[in-house]
Order: structure tokens, then C-alpha cells, then sequence
């Protein structure tokens, strides 16, 4: 039968048969137009019905139950189901839908076709998406055997069903009987998602039954010399090539749909259909599928008349058991739906095929993230967050390892962790202890560029995973607090309320960061309640401990560190640093350190290397044992180049030993490193200083207070240059600005202090230094800067006291050591300079000045060869050290090498001509030499020289007076006194002068003034003791040196002072029991065993006299007066020889006599 579409006319050729009802709706494959046809082939008009219920062919695919096929063979064997009440007819597009399949949809079960590459989802419109789906449909829903026959009863039940629409493109699979299935190739997974997405737009359609025609032997294509053609779906795939005979069997099971393209050498194609060869089955396909749709039960007519309550009951019971339900609101809002989704679907069908391939691809790209997305979520919630046993003990143990605070164990955690992050999907607590550790690294030692940028993932894997684990959120608020990510920081903290003792450790160190150390260390030890093997943590605290200088609760938590974990190096350093400067055991710290530091290179981090190298450094730096600090400081630096404060401490060192151009290098060093770093250029201020560049120094330290006037040591040093300047007033100023700032700093206490002297404002800095003295008795810098001033104040009594004290402190304190020479010398006690000089010299060979002060004392022993050596020596390294060269010129006068002396003298004369004391010198060589005129002609040079140079006159008139001048030295200092009436110093030395000129009145006045002035001056009253003594006032003699004894106890010369005035009043018994009080307290004093022996001598106890004279030739045997004292011992025993001869003689002479 032919029928015709009404819109585009086109013809089809349809079996009459197929028309069981009263019409079927019939899908033009060209225009797409569905139509109803009748039994005549003829258009049907459709006319509107009432709403029915639910088709139960719909809730059967709903509920995966087919319909059972209707075959139009009859057989009797088979009892039939009855048929699904009557289905009224729908509107025209919702007879239109298709219902969806959940079949699978694959074209795998093609018997000849190679495996194809994954292909993107095509969308619904190809038809050959639905090959070898259909297949598997049939199969399914038809039964093995044939069907009976429908009766007329059954037949006239089902009249005026609606079979729906026949989609004449789609491809109906026939129930043919097949051949043994062929072993199908594997489908890819993008094959497979492919068929299902095709299985849900895809129609079911309930199938009959069919038997292909048989082909004629007209239509078997010839086997031999047959053609081969290559097949190409609308998709686009291509297939084969296969031989005629194959292609028209696959038209006949319908796996081709006469819509693919076929070409014989695969590139020049042509529609299937224009074949002549494959025309015939295509065509025979086509009525196969007319014939099935035919196969369906008929539609029962609707009844016009009202049904009775019995039937209607009975219909109930039936829709009940059917499954179908009274229409609702929401079944009209369903169909409404289905509705658009039919026009969405057409629509999208229109597009180009590019188009929806596009679209399709997106579509699945975004579902399959969602799922997976999705997936995961959920995976990682109930599956995902758990570690094997095994997988936790590595967790675990690179926990331990961190605790332990040793690098290397830390180092192989890290290594076990980094493997098990790569392996493992759940990240969260591998990233909770590695990020800890890289944090610790990053803060404490170094992090390398690939283990910061895994700190960053495992930040990144904590939010994706969001398990908010304590330990994750603790390793997280860790991070962004070293970051200052202050938004994430507060968002994290807040969640980590429910870990107090991880609470406690965050605010810990927020306090460490606000310098809040007594707070940080109460939040610690509440959080080592909890993690008690946390030795590393326990080091922290030891280390906030001793920023705040308490040493001893540092040493007990570095030692609870220590014995929590052994291995904890960093710990065990700083325990040993505590045992060395508190001098506990100094040697096993150095063994100790030594043993890390030697070790250090298989077991330190680089980092833990360099510190221990750089405090085994400062440790030999202490004790002065130069070579081995230089050697561990030089390998800390290379070990830790960036670090800069071992370069600023190398620097330092370099400074205090006087190496002092390698010291301005280094400091340079820094200041590339770090160009604004304040104390390097200090450092380079302090060594112009000490090599006499104040102008040079001048411009550095403008131009750093310049960038920062607010700095207190830069205005230190500022103060100090404009001293060097004698610009006292600035420099005043600069000291007070210090003070008006912070009260307490002690250094510029000492400036202040040390100008007011300089200034001659004695009394006011004398009551600063007692003030800071009061206020820290223990102060290294305060006991050294009160003995230099005390030195320059001439009060070397005082100045050796506070050195002394300072060496107690610090037996390596060179520099103290040094100035207590220098007190010495100036004291005139030169052997016990000698002694502290020999000191300095093992200390510190470089010293300078020191072969200086060796000369020196040399020459206070009249020493003039060794004296001569070492100042040479000294000028060996300082050609122009003036000093060095006008004592040197004396010693050569001395030593009666004048023309070395005057060569000397003029040489530094030509460095500096108008130093009036190389004037002086000169003279006074001259003198020695004999040359009285040049001599005059010099010392008038040094007088005019040193006019306004009061300390110089000073001095002019001292070694006057020295050198036997009397008038003229006596009368230098009278006029220096008349500018400064208050200078105790120079006051002394002018009694002095009338003391040696024989002046007593005169010098008992003025050593009285001396004394009142300053009632610490010991040397004013006992020689105001010896004035009077001069003076033959005796008895005021021995009042004054009584009094100097009730202030000195231990005063050996004020006894022996005492001696001799009693042996002057020839009150010898008095005399000779003060000599010995005298050698009581010194057993060294010469010339107490000198007055004794010849005391004795006078009472004629010759022996007694003899034993004290050998007794003094004992103890000054160069003494100049060792030779009287020999021809003394000799006399007396000559005297003693001859009255034993004469009392032998006497004894014989008495029984001669008597006879």
C-alpha cells in the first residue's frame, strides 16, 4: 500500500497488514512530519479525545517490565496475558515522544568490523547509533519460540489501540534466527558512555515477530569477482572494506539503515541507496519495518455508552493491578514538560552537527567533573581519610623526628613523607606533620625552593580535602602565622578552639612575636602537658629563657630537652654555651662542641654546623686562645655566608685583637651584605678611631646620624668624635640627648663621665662614675672606664682596685689587664707591670702599644738595654708612634749612647715640631751629652712650644723637678696651678718639688692642701710625713704616718717610715721592732734589713748585723747599695775574727799572770 506525506509528498510503500487498528502515525524520514494513516491508505483526520490515564506500556518501561509481543501466528500452547486496558489517543506531540531505553548501546556486535578509536557523543539524530542495540532488544523482549496467534476476541480487544508513531528512518531489528555470535571486541569507555547516552534518547517499541522475506537467487550478490566497499556512517566513522554479499546481509538484520555512504577506494562516496546492487534489500528492510508495527495488538474502541458499576469495578480492579494511576495535577505539569523537552529536542536537532558536538562534549565534560568531584567528596569523607597501620607509623615516626629537633632524623621523615604524599590520596595528615617541619626548617635553619612549594600544596590540600583535623588546622594557623596572612590566620584560629593544648601553642607564639616572652613560655609548658616527648619545644623555651638573660631556668630546660631526646644537637649546644660562661665545666663544653662540630657534617644541618662553629669561636675568643677562634670562625662563615651576625662578630674579634685593617674589611663585608646595618658602620667608625683617622671617622658617623638621628649609638660615637674634635660642647650635648632618652645607658654614663674629667670637672664625673658603680658593682664596662679614668686622675690606688676587680670577673679580660700595667707603670711599680704585660703578651701578641709600656717599665727599672729593645721593636710597626720615639731617644741618653739619643729626638722633632716634650728631651740629651748650650737653646724651644698647653707645662715642670731643676720646674707648675688652683695633681707634684729641694715648710703646706682637697691621697699625707721628718719634727712625723697606717693596715712603708724616726730620735728598740712590723707586712723590703743591720752593727751584735745585711743582699742584690752593704759583712767579720783573737789572746795572757 502507498502513502503519501501531505507536506512534502513524498511516497513511501507501506504493507497494508501492518494496520491493525484503525490508524498509525506514521514520521516522514524527509521532512520529519508525523501523519495517521488508515487501512486505505489514506490520511486520517485526528480527532480530539478526553485526557486519558497513563499508558501502561510507559509504566512497564518505568518499572523495566515489556510488554509482551503479539504474533500473528497462532498457537494454542500458549495461553495469552490478557491486554493492558484501552489507550486513548494522546495529543500529536506527545505522541510524538519516545520512551527511553536503559539499555546499553554498542556497534561492537558487528561481525567484521575492526575496533574503532573513542568518538565524542554525536547526539540522538543518527540513527546508526542505535545499531546492535535493537539487536539485543528483540532478543530480549521476543520469545524463542513463535508466538500463537492472536484471537478474534484478543483481536477486537485491542481495536483503535494506538501503536504510535513509525519512525521510518529508525532501524527495526527482525527476530530472524542468527548465527552463533562472534566473539566481540572490548568497547572503550568512551564507546560505552557513548551507547548510554544514546540508550536514553533512544525509542523502545514494542516489537512483534517478523520473518524476513527470502531472498530470490537474483538478489544473492555473485561471490566471486565481487565488489568491496568501505562504509561511512553519518557519524563519520568508517568501516570495512566489506564485499556486496556481507553488506546486503547486514541491510537484512537491519545493522545498516540505507542512510550510510559507501565508496569503493575511500574517496569518492555515494549514498548506499543509489547502489543498485544493495536498492532491493534496502527496500525490503523498509517493509520489514512497516510489518512489525503492524504486529501490535489493536487498541479496544473507547465505549460510548456508560459502563455499569460491575464493570467499572472491574476496570479498578484492572488499572490497580496494571499499575496505573488517576491523573493528577502533576502528570499534567509531566506532560507539559515532556512536551518542551520534544521541541528543545527538535531544536537542538536543526543545529549543525559541529554545534552539538560541541555542546554534547561540554555537557559530559561538566557532568563527569561534577560526579567525579562529587565522588571524591564523598570517598574522602567516609573511605578516603584513612591511612594503612603501616602508612601511619611513617606519619608517626616523622612526628617523632621533628620532636627530637635532630636535622638528619628530620631530614629522612621528611623523605618517607614526601614518597607516602605521592602514593596516597588522603593528604591531610602527611601535610599536617610535614608542613610543621618545613615551617620549623623555613624559621630555624633553611627550606629548600621544592619544599616550600609542597608547603603551599599541602595549604591547598588541606581546604580542597576540608577534614579539619586539629593537627591540619594547627599546621595551617602555624603557616599563615610565619606568613602574617592575617584574614586565613583569624578564619583558621577560630576552629581550633576544640584543641586547647594546640590553642595554647598558637598563642604562644603570637606572644613570642609581640616580644611577650613570659606569656609564650606559660602557653608552651601548658602545651608540653600534652605532647610531653616535644623536646624541641622544650628548647624554645630554654631559648625565651635566655633572651631573658635568666640562665639558670635556660640551662634546666635545655638539659630537660637534652635528656628527653640525646639527639637533639641544637639543645645540646646551647646547654654547653650555658656550662662555658657560667665556667661550670669549660673544658668538657669544648670537648663536647668539638665532637658535634667534627661529626656535623653526616649529622647537623648546615645551619646547626655553622652556629655550633660559631659559638665554639667565641668560646676560645674568651680564654684568648686566638688561632682556634680565627679557624671556627672563618669555618662558620663559609658554612652560613648569608648569616651576618658571624661576620659582625668575626669583625668584632678582629678589633679587640688589634687586626685592625682586617677588621675594617670585614666590617665592609657586612655592609655589602647589608647595606643598612647600623652596627657594621659603627664598627668602622670605632676602627678609624683607634687608627686616628677622626676626620675620616668624622664624615662617616654625620652621615649615618644623618639617616638616623635617633639611633643611641650612632649619637654615642657622634658624641665621642666631637670629643676627639674638643668640641666638648657638642659632644655634652650628645651624651645628654642619649640620657634624656633612656636614663639607664650605661655607656653614655661613661662618656659624660670620662668629659667631665677630661674638662677638669672632676668632682662631677667622679659622682657619675660612683653612681654607676652603685647601680652595677658586677659591670665589666664600668670597672675598666673607672680604672682608665682613675689612671688619668692619678689615683692609681683606686684605678688597681677596679681592675682587679674586673680580672676576677674575667681572668681573660686583656684589656683590663692591660690598663692595670698601665696603673702599675704610672704607680711605679714596675715588676708587678712587668708581670700583667707577660700576660697580655700570651693573650694578644699584636697588642698595640704594648712593646710601648714594656720600654716603659724597663725603663722605670733603670733597664735601659731591654727598655731600648722593645721600643725599637714597637717602632718596627709604628715608624711614627711619638711617644715611642722621644722615650726611645731617652733611654739612648740614658744608656750614654747620646748621639743616638739626639738623632732620635730630632726625628721626632721633624714628624712633629711642636711637641714641646721632644724639645725637652732633646735639652736634656744634650745635658747628659755636655753641650750646655744647645741644650739651653732646646729647652727654651720646649717652653715656648707648650705656652698654651697647660698638661704639657705640667709635665715640663715634673721631669724638671726630676732631673734635679728645682727652680725651674717649681715655678712651670706654679704658673699651671694659677689656671687650675684645683688640680690635685699638679698641686702634689709642686710639693713634691719643694719636698726634693728641701723645702719642707714649703712642701708640708702643700701636701696638706693636697690632702684636704682629696682625703683618698695617701701619698699627700705620708709624705707631709716625711717633710716633717725632714724637718726633724718627729713627733709630727710618726702622727702622720700613724694615720697613714688606721687608713691602710697593710702600709709596709709607713711602718718602716715609723722605724726610721724612731732610729733618727735614737730610740733604737722602738726602731727596730717597727722594721720588723715593716718586713712583716713585705718581706721584700730591702731596706728595712739594711737599717736593721747596721742598728745591730751600733749594739755591737755583730752577728745579728751580718745575718740582716746577707738578708738584704738576698733581696737587692743590683742594688746600688749591695757593695757598702758587702764591705760591711766583710768589716764585721774582720771585727768579729779579731775579738775572737783577742779575747784568745786575753785567755792565755790571764794564767800567765796568775802564775
Amino acid at each position: 500500500m502507498k502513502v503519501k506525506c501531505p507536506k512534502c509528498n513524498t511516497e513511501y510503500n507501506i504493507e497494508s497488514s501492518r494496520i491493525t487498528g484503525t490508524t498509525i502515525k506514521i514520521k516522514c524520514p524527509k521532512c520529519l512530519n508525523i501523519f495517521p494513516v488508515n487501512k486505505d491508505g489514506v490520511v486520517a483526520q485526528e480527532t480530539p479525545r478526553p485526557s486519558p490515564p497513563p499508558p501502561p506500556k510507559e509504566e512497564n518501561i518505568a518499572n523495566n517490565k515489556p510488554t509482551p509481543p503479539v504474533s500473528e501466528t497462532k498457537s494454542p500452547a500458549i495461553k495469552q496475558t490478557p491486554p493492558p486496558p484501552p489507550q486513548p489517543q494522546i495529543k500529536e506531540k506527545e505522541a510524538e515522544k519516545k520512551p527511553e531505553s536503559s539499555q546499553s548501546i554498542s556497534i561492537d556486535n558487528l561481525p567484521d568490523l575492526p575496533d574503532l578509536p573513542d568518538l565524542p557523543d554525536l547526539g540522538g539524530n543518527d540513527m546508526s547509533d542505535l545499531l546492535g542495540t535493537l539487536d539485543k532488544e528483540i532478543a530480549k523482549t521476543t520469545p524463542s519460540t513463535t508466538p500463537p496467534p492472536s484471537t478474534s476476541q484478543e483481536k477486537d480487544s485491542t481495536a483503535g489501540l494506538d501503536f504510535g508513531m513509525v519512525n521510518l528512518e529508525e532501524a527495526i531489528a527482525s527476530s530472524i534466527t542468527t548465527p552463533p555470535a562472534q566473539e566481540k571486541p572490548v568497547a572503550s569507555k568512551l564507546e560505552i558512555k557513548e551507547t548510554q547516552r544514546e540508550e536514553k534518547k533512544a525509542p523502545v517499541i514494542q516489537q512483534t515477530s517478523i520473518t524476513p522475506p527470502a531472498q530470490s537467487s537474483a538478489e544473492q550478490p555473485a561471490t566471486s569477482d565481487s565488489k568491496k566497499f568501505k562504509i561511512k556512517r553519518r557519524s563519520g566513522k568508517i568501516f570495512g572494506p566489506f564485499d556486496q554479499e556481507t553488506i546486503v546481509r547486514m541491510l537484512v538484520e537491519s545493522k545498516l539503515l540505507g542512510n550510510e555512504d559507501v565508496s569503493e577506494d575511500g574517496i569518492n562516496w555515494q549514498p548506499i541507496n543509489k547502489i543498485p546492487e544493495f536498492q532491493q534489500a534496502i527496500q525490503n528492510m523498509l517493509d520489514n519495518i512497516s510489518s512489525s508495527t503492524q504486529s501490535q495488538p489493536k487498541a479496544a474502541p473507547s465505549s460510548v455508552s456508560a459502563p455499569s458499576p460491575r464493570e467499572e469495578e472491574k476496570k479498578k480492579v484492572d488499572v490497580k493491578k496494571s499499575g496505573i494511576k488517576e491523573p493528577t495535577k502533576f502528570d499534567e505539569i509531566k506532560e507539559q514538560a515532556k512536551e518542551k523537552f520534544t521541541e528543545i529536542k527538535e531544536r537542538y536537532s536543526s543545529l549543525p552537527k559541529k554545534v552539538r558536538i560541541a555542546i554534547t562534549s561540554g555537557a559530559a565534560i561538566l557532568i563527569i567533573l561534577v560526579v567525579f568531584l562529587a565522588g571524591f567528596k564523598i570517598y574522602t569523607k567516609f573511605f578516603g581519610s584513612k591511612l594503612t597501620p603501616e602508612e601511619q607509623k611513617i606519619v608517626s615516626n616523622a612526628l617523632s623526628a621533628y620532636y627530637s629537633g635532630n636535622s638528619a632524623d628530620i631530614t629522612e621523615g621528611v623523605k618517607s613523607l614526601k614518597v607516602l604524599y605521592s602514593k596516597v590520596r588522603y593528604k591531610t595528615p602527611i601535610c599536617a606533620v610535614m608542613s610543621r617541619i618545613f615551617i620549623y626548617q623555613r624559621n630555624f635553619l633553611t627550606l629548600e625552593k621544592e619544599n616550600e612549594d609542597l608547603l603551599t600544596k599541602c595549604m591547598k590540600d588541606f581546604k580542597s580535602e576540608k577534614i579539619d583535623s586539629p593537627d591540619s588546622l594547627f599546621a595551617m594557623v602555624l603557616y599563615y602565622a610565619s606568613a602574617r596572612d592575617t584574614k586565613n590566620y583569624n578564619e583558621t584560629i577560630s576552629l581550633l578552639n576544640s584543641s586547647p593544648h594546640y590553642q595554647k601553642y598558637v598563642n604562644a607564639i603570637n606572644s613570642i612575636f609581640t616580644n611577650n616572652y613570659a606569656a609564650a613560655i606559660n602557653d608552651l609548658m601548658g602545651y608540653l602537658s600534652s605532647v610531653p616527648q616535644d623536646s624541641l619545644t622544650m628548647e624554645m623555651i630554654g631559648e625565651l629563657y635566655l633572651s631573658q638573660n635568666d640562665t639558670t631556668n635556660a640551662e634546666t630546660w635545655f638539659k630537660k630537652a637534652v635528656e628527653t631526646n640525646p639527639k637533639n644537637t641544637r639543645a645540646i649546644i646551647e646547654y654547653q654555651k650555658i656550662q662555658f660562661d657560667t665556667q661550670k665545666d669549660q673544658k668538657g663544653a669544648l670537648s663536647t662542641l668539638e665532637n658535634i662540630v667534627n661529626s656535623g657534617a653526616t649529622t647537623l644541618h648546615i645551619k646547626e654546623l655553622a652556629r655550633a662553629e660559631f659559638i665554639l669561636a667565641k668560646m676560645y675568643w674568651s680564654i684568648r686562645k686566638n688561632e682556634e677562634a680565627e679557624r671556627f670562625f672563618k669555618s662558620a662563615i663559609s658554612h652560613a655566608p648569608n648569616q651576618i651576625e658571624y661576620r659582625l662578630a668575626y669583625a668584632e674579634y678582629l678589633y679587640n685583637i688589634e687586626e685592625l685593617d682586617r677588621s675594617f674589611d670585614e666590617f665592609n663585608a657586612v655592609i655589602k651584605q647589608d647595606t643598612n646595618n647600623i652596627n657594621a658602620k659603627i664598627g668602622l667608625v670605632k676602627v678609624m678611631i683607634k687608627q686616628r683617622k677622626i676626620l675620616n671617622a668624622h664624615k662617616t658617623i654625620m652621615e649615618l646620624y644623618s639617616q638616623n638621628p635617633s639611633n643611641l649609638n650612632v649619637l654615642l660615637y657622634k658624641g665621642k668624635i666631637e670629643e676627639e674634635l674638643e668640641k666638648f660642647k657638642e659632644a655634652e650635648d650628645s651624651y645628654n640627648q642619649i640620657l634624656n632618652t633612656n636614663k639607664d645607658f650605661t655607656n653614655a654614663k661613661l662618656a659624660l663621665a670620662n668629659l667631665y674629667i677630661r674638662q677638669n670637672r672632676t668632682q662631677e664625673g667622679l659622682s657619675l662614675l660612683e653612681d654607676i658603680k652603685k647601680n652595677s658593682p658586677d659591670n665589666l664596662d664600668v670597672l675598666m672606664m673607672m680604672g682608665e679614668i682613675y689612671i688619668k686622675l692619678k689615683k692609681f690606688d683606686s684605678s688597681i682596685e677596679n681592675l682587679r676587680h674586673a680580672i676576677e670577673l674575667d681572668n681573660y679580660n686583656t684589656h683590663a689587664r692591660f690598663l692595670l700595667a698601665k696603673a702599675y707603670i704610672e704607680k711605679q711599680e714596675y715588676e708587678e707591670a712587668l708581670k700583667h704585660l707577660e700576660v697580655v703578651r700570651i693573650q694578644i701578641k699584636k697588642t698595640p702599644e704594648l712593646n710601648y709600656y714594656f720600654g716603659k717599665a724597663y725603663f722605670g727599672l733603670k733597664k735601659y738595654p731591654e727598655a731600648i729593645k722593645n721600643l725599637e721593636e714597637e717602632l718596627k710597626t709604628n715608624k711614627q708612634f711619638i711617644d715611642a720615639m722621644i722615650l726611645l731617644g731617652k733611654a739612648y741618653s740614658m744608656n750614654n749612647d747620646h748621639q743616638k739619643a739626639i738623632e732620635m729626638l730630632n726625628g721626632a722633632i721633624t714628624i712633629d715640631n711642636s711637641n714641646a716634650l721632644a724639645y725637652f728631651e732633646l735639652g736634656m740629651a744634650y745635658l747628659r751629652k755636655g753641650d750646655k748650650s744647645s741644650a739651653v737653646e732646646s729647652l727654651k724651644q720646649a717652653t715656648n712650644k707648650a705656652k698654651d698647653n697647660n698638661e704639657f707645662r705640667f709635665l715640663f715642670g715634673k721631669t724638671m723637678i726630676e732631673n734635679n731643676m728645682f727652680t725651674e720646674g717649681i715655678e712651670e707648675i706654679k704658673n699651671v696651678l694659677k689656671k687650675e688652683p684645683d688640680n690635685t695633681e699638679y698641686r702634689y707634684n709642686l710639693a713634691m718639688g719643694y719636698y726634693l729641694s728641701k723645702n719642707y715648710k714649703a712642701a708640708i703646706q702643700e701636701f696638706n692642701k693636697v690632702y684636704s682637697q682629696d682625703s683618698s691621697n695617701e701619698s699627700a699625707l705620708f709624705f707631709a710625713g716625711k717633710s716633717y721628718q725632714g724637718k726633724k719634727d718627729y713627733q709630727q712625723a710618726i702622727k702622720a704616718f700613724q694615720e697613714c697606717i688606721e687608713k691602710n693596715p697593710g702600709n709596709d712603708k709607713a711602718y718602716y717610715e715609723i722605724a726610721r724616726t724612731y732610729e733618727l730620735m735614737e730610740k733604737y728598740d722602738q726602731a727596730i721592732d717597727y722594721y720588723q712590723k715593716a718586713i712583716s707586712k713585705n718581706p721584700s723590703i730591702s731596706m728595712a734589713y739594711y737599717r736593721l743591720g747596721y742598728i745591730y752593727k751600733g749594739k755591737n751584735n755583730y752577728n745579728k748585723a751580718i745575718g740582716y745585711f746577707e738578708q738584704f743582699l738576698k733581696i737587692a742584690p743590683e742594688d746600688d747599695l749591695a757593695q757598702e752593704v758587702k764591705d760591711e759583712i766583710f768589716d764585721l767579720k774582720q771585727a768579729i775574727q779579731d775579738m775572737a783573737e783577742e779575747e784568745k789572746e786575753a785567755k792565755q795572757k790571764k794564767p800567765e799572770e796568775e802564775e
